[in-house]
C-alpha cells in the first residue's frame, strides 16, 4: 500500500499551507515477477520466459527462486490448481534469470514466479500464458461470443500482431478488419477449426492503437468481437528535462530556466516550446 501524510498550517492571514509525502507499505524487501514476450505459445513449443526481482527503489535484487506453470481449473465457486512444470532459478546481478519451459498440453496456464525474502516471507508473481488446440471448443455453449487474444501488450511498427480468434464453430468465414477512425484494411479468412490465429502486420498508421475486429454469420446468428492493438507513437515521444538556476527565488527576483529537449534516440530537438509559472497555493483551493 502507498500512503499519504499530509499536513495543514493555517497563518494568521488565514491562508493554508501544505506539505505531503508519502510512503510505501511492503509485505517483504523486494518484489519478484515473471514475463515473456508472448502469452501465445503451440503445443510442444519452449516458454522463455523472464524473472526479474527489484527493490523498492527499483535496485537489482540477487536471490533464489521458483518458477512454475500451473493450470488453472474452475468448478462452480471453487478454483483448483495443478503444477506442471517447476525450476528453480538464480538471479544475476541485474535481478534477472532466464528460465525455459517446455509444453505438452493445451489450455490457460498460470507461469507464477516465488522467492523467499530476508524476512523469511513468501513473494510472488505471475503471467498467464494460452497453449490454443485447433479442435477444441474452449467451452462454449449456446450463445456464443468470440473470444480474442493477442499474443503481446503493445507493438511496435514492423511486428507482426498474432491474434488468436475462438469462435466456438468447426467451420466459419470470418470478416477481418483493422480500424482506427476508418477502416484500414479488410479480408475474409476460412476458419477450418473452433480456433484460428490471424496476423495483422503493424503499420505506422496503426499508431497510437488499432482495432482488429471479427464478424460473421452462422445458423442465422450474427457473432461480432474486436481486440484493441496498442502501438505507442515512441518515435515522436519527446524527453523534456527543465532545470531552475537555483531552488529557491525570492519575490521580485528574476528566475531563468534551461530547458533541454531530446527525442527517443536521445539526440537533441530544435523547436518551439511554452513554459507557465502557476501559483501552488491554488491547489489548496482546487487540487490540479
Amino acid at each position: 500500500m502507498r500512503y499519504r501524510i499530509e499536513a495543514r498550517v493555517t497563518d494568521e492571514g488565514n491562508r493554508e499551507i501544505s506539505g505531503r509525502n508519502a510512503v510505501i507499505a511492503t509485505y517483504g524487501s523486494f518484489l519478484v515477477g515473471v514475463s515473456t514476450e508472448t502469452y501465445l505459445f503451440q503445443k510442444g513449443e519452449t516458454i522463455r520466459a523472464t524473472v526479474y526481482a527489484k527493490d523498492y527503489d527499483g535496485k537489482p535484487v540477487r536471490t533464489s527462486a521458483r518458477v512454475e506453470l500451473i493450470r488453472n481449473s474452475y468448478w462452480s465457486r471453487s478454483q483448483q490448481e495443478t503444477v506442471l512444470v517447476s525450476q528453480n532459478v538464480e538471479t544475476d546481478g541485474t535481478g534477472a534469470a532466464s528460465v525455459q519451459i517446455p509444453t505438452q498440453e493445451t489450455g490457460e496456464f498460470s507461469l507464477r514466479v516465488t522467492a523467499r525474502t530476508p524476512e523469511a516471507r513468501d513473494v510472488t508473481g505471475s503471467t498467464w500464458v494460452w497453449i490454443p488446440s485447433s479442435d477444441q471448443t474452449w467451452g462454449y455453449s449456446e450463445g456464443r461470443q468470440i473470444r480474442m487474444l493477442a499474443d503481446k501488450k503493445s507493438y511496435k511498427v514492423g511486428e507482426t500482431a498474432h491474434v488468436m480468434v475462438m469462435t466456438g464453430m468447426p467451420e466459419t468465414y470470418l470478416l477481418v478488419t483493422t480500424e482506427g477512425r476508418t477502416v484500414q484494411s479488410k479480408r475474409v479468412i476460412h476458419a477450418t477449426s473452433p480456433s484460428a490465429s490471424i496476423d495483422v502486420p503493424i503499420q505506422s498508421e496503426n499508431q497510437p492503437n488499432v482495432f482488429v475486429a471479427v464478424a460473421f454469420w452462422k445458423d442465422n446468428n450474427f457473432y461480432q468481437s474486436s481486440r484493441n492493438l496498442k502501438v505507442p507513437a515512441v518515435q515522436q515521444q519527446l524527453q523534456i528535462d527543465i532545470q531552475p538556476s537555483q531552488k529557491q527565488f525570492q519575490p521580485g527576483q528574476k528566475g531563468s530556466y534551461a530547458l533541454r529537449v531530446r527525442d527517443n534516440d536521445g539526440k537533441p530537438v530544435v523547436g518551439e516550446f511554452s513554459i507557465g509559472v502557476v501559483d501552488e497555493a491554488i491547489y489548496s483551493i482546487h487540487p490540479d
